[in-house]
């Protein structure tokens, strides 16, 4: 079996597959999509990461000018397309992923270095991008701290290179009577379309679905059909103009394009969507335009910038893993000197990477057993990366051991976030809340969002003796007759109507604890986002819909009998909770200290809407969190070893037992 493996990786290495002609424009317009993708990573620059759509392009045209090359002369071969493609790619990957597992095992925490290994897994295996649009959950860690965050893009890819070569091979069997062109520009649009349409339906599934992305690669695609099969189409109608005039027009336009992109796209926008086009239009036209144009000779062939993208694959990999280990190790979004520092190392290691790894491994001899060897090393990488997320991140390794006791309390566990199926039995339509429960005769009912969930934990799991029933959701407030748009849940009202149901059916519950976040000044408020779905006056604004929302709320509970108490917010952390603890390569920890005053101000407006909701429920009861974690001057988010956050604003179980114990002990 062995012995025919390697007959045909002799056989595949004697089809020698050819390759379009060399364009340093190319390389130039693959260093502005780098830097792009770098300044915006490190620098936050605008829609910088409009690069990735860029390299999108470039790889399209690039992959389909050798398939149709290779098919048209009939000697295209899927084992030297695919031994090309590993010798390509799998050299600075398998670097960078060793580097990632050996780092992560020396400097991240159990559940971070979990996370690592599965990363780590996908990246392997080519599925980054699903990977993280499953990740995209509420209480999910920031992009930032996701060191290969960026693979979603080689991911995309890499679907790419394995569903077109079959599907073109497929096609070309009928060529004399499918006009391929049409198949192709269809496909486009199809996948145009898809991309339309789902970001108005799941914005992150567009972000990273292949089928939503693949329109940007085929673009690509077209433009090196209609250059191989239609270059009497270019002439014909280049004739009509001074066709070096067209071109130079052409290459400026695309430069305008990418600018234009880059100035008016924002992270925050529906992308990809129709804002693609910029950059995608841009990227056709500056390649479309051919070396010999005024842009494209002028800028793109520099030295330096044909040199960054001689080393823009490898340094696409290695700045995002040292930018996001950096911001985890010292726990704080990086100054613009740290900045430069792990780009200028970025830099220096990709060289590095191109000149002893890259070039080496694709162009010198013994090719197929250099294809054996990454493969092997890839396959390595998979396994390791998976069993450190079957083995939940290693949290005994001695690297971490000293570390990892005080931070395990901060892990917040998954159970107390998803429904555990209990309020399905007890008669409750449930089927868009988080209902949780741990006695059959629950005396507490806990209503809200997120910030319920973290309140209850610790009751939940058994911390504090309290028999409770959980109804929220994550992102939503407790609003029957105002909504707003979420993508945690598909109806924010159930909380409200299961919540007052709940308390008519059973009679066991005695107290009703409302808790959800507390918007922080004018901004937070306006951030909201609610809908007046009643319609009885629709200039309201989004505080008096906060106080309407809640009042409707607490008036169909005490309506039930029940005792009603508002647990208001406790205080937001400016950093995440686990940089109270010591960690490696830092050993000073942040402080978890707050100033009380600076807590009143940015709460004053949140306090104020509380006391109308209370005015118009006099029976409505207030317990202001502030009295369990703080004294006259500062609140203090820990105690010793003990953090009381497992984020910057959720309650960890200590946090929940600490709440819980002093608000039944007031009761």
């Amino acid at each position: 079996m062995l012995k025919k493996f390697f007959d045909q990786f002799r056989e595949s290495n004697s089809v020698n597959l050819s390759h379009p002609k060399y364009r340093a424009d190319i390389d130039g317009l693959r260093a502005v999509a780098i830097l792009l993708v770098v300044f915006f990573h490190a620098f936050d620059l605008s829609g910088g990461f409009i690069g990735v759509d860029v390299f999108f392009v470039i790889s399209g045209f690039l992959i389909s000018t050798i398939i149709f090359n290779n098919l048209d002369a009939g000697k295209f071969s899927f084992l030297e397309f695919y031994n090309r493609r590993i010798r390509r790619i799998f050299p600075a990957l398998s670097l960078l992923l060793i580097f990632c597992y050996v780092f992560g095992w020396l400097a991240l925490f159990s559940d971070e270095f979990k996370q690592v290994g599965y990363h780590i897994f996908s990246g392997t295996v080519f599925i980054s991008n699903f990977t993280l649009m499953n990740e995209s959950g509420y209480f999910d860690n920031s992009a930032d701290s996701k060191v290969l965050l960026h693979l979603w893009s080689l991911a995309v890819e890499e679907q790419f290179y394995i569903i077109w070569p079959l599907l073109m091979c497929f096609v070309w069997r009928w060529k004399e009577k499918v006009n391929l062109l049409s198949v192709i520009i269809v496909i486009t649009l199809g996948s145009f379309a898809l991309n339309i349409r789902e970001i108005g339906i799941d914005k992150t599934a567009a972000f990273y679905m292949p089928h939503t992305r693949f329109w940007e690669l085929l673009c690509g695609s077209i433009m090196a059909y209609v250059f191989i099969y239609h270059k009497d189409l270019v002439s014909k109608y280049g004739a009509r103009f001074d066709d070096k005039k067209l071109r130079d027009v052409a290459s400026m336009s695309g430069a305008i394009l990418l600018a234009l992109g880059v100035f008016l796209i924002k992270d925050t926008m529906n992308f990809p969507g129709f804002w693609a086009l910029l950059p995608i239009f841009g990227a056709v036209l500056i390649i479309a335009a051919g070396p010999a144009a005024l842009f494209n000779r002028v800028v793109l062939q520099n030295n330096i910038l044909v040199w960054f993208g001689l080393i823009s694959f490898p340094l696409y990999l290695w700045h995002w893993s040292l930018l996001s280990f950096t911001r985890i190790v010292l726990g704080e979004e990086l100054s613009s000197a740290v900045a430069i520092i792990v780009v200028l190392v970025s830099v220096l290691l990709s060289w590095l990477t191109f000149r002893f790894v890259e070039r080496p491994v694709r162009f010198g001899g013994f090719n197929n057993i250099k294809t054996v060897i990454l493969v092997l090393i890839i396959v390595m990488m998979g396994y390791l990366g998976f069993d450190a997320y079957k083995q939940d991140g290693f949290e005994n390794r001695k690297t971490i051991a000293n570390y990892q006791q005080n931070y395990a309390d901060l892990i917040n566990p998954h159970t107390t976030r998803e429904p555990d199926g209990s309020c399905d039995n007890l008669g409750l339509d449930v089927k868009n809340t988080v209902c949780l429960l741990n006695n059959p005769k629950p005396e507490f009912l806990v209503v809200g969002d997120s910030h319920a969930m973290s309140l209850n934990s610790a009751a939940y799991l058994g911390g504090v003796d309290l028999k409770t029933l959980l109804i929220s959701a994550h992102d939503c407030l407790p609003f029957e007759n105002y909504t707003k748009s979420t993508q945690y849940a598909k109806n924010c009202r159930d909380i409200a109507i299961v919540a007052i149901e709940a308390a008519k059916k059973l009679p066991s519950l005695k107290t009703v604890l409302i808790n959800s976040y507390a918007p922080l000044g004018e901004r937070g408020f306006r951030k909201l986002g609610l809908n007046d779905l009643v319609k009885t006056d629709s200039n309201k604004t989004q505080q008096e819909m906060f106080v309407d929302g809640y009042s409707d709320l607490v008036f169909g509970l005490i309506a039930t009998g029940k005792e009603v108490v508002f647990v208001m917010d406790v205080p937001r952390l400016e950093h995440d909770s686990k940089y109270c603890v010591e960690r490696p390569f830092k050993g000073v920890p942040k402080s978890c200290s707050l100033d009380k005053q600076d807590i009143l101000e940015k709460q004053a407006i949140y306090r104020e809407q509380i006391k109308k909701i209370q005015a118009k429920n006099p029976k409505l009861k207030i317990f202001d969190s502030l009295q369990v974690f703080c004294d006259e001057d500062n609140c203090e988010m820990r105690e010793a070893d003990i953090i009381y956050y497992f984020d910057k604003h959720h309650l960890s179980l200590s946090g929940s037992a600490k709440l819980l114990r002093e608000l039944t002990d007031n009761k």
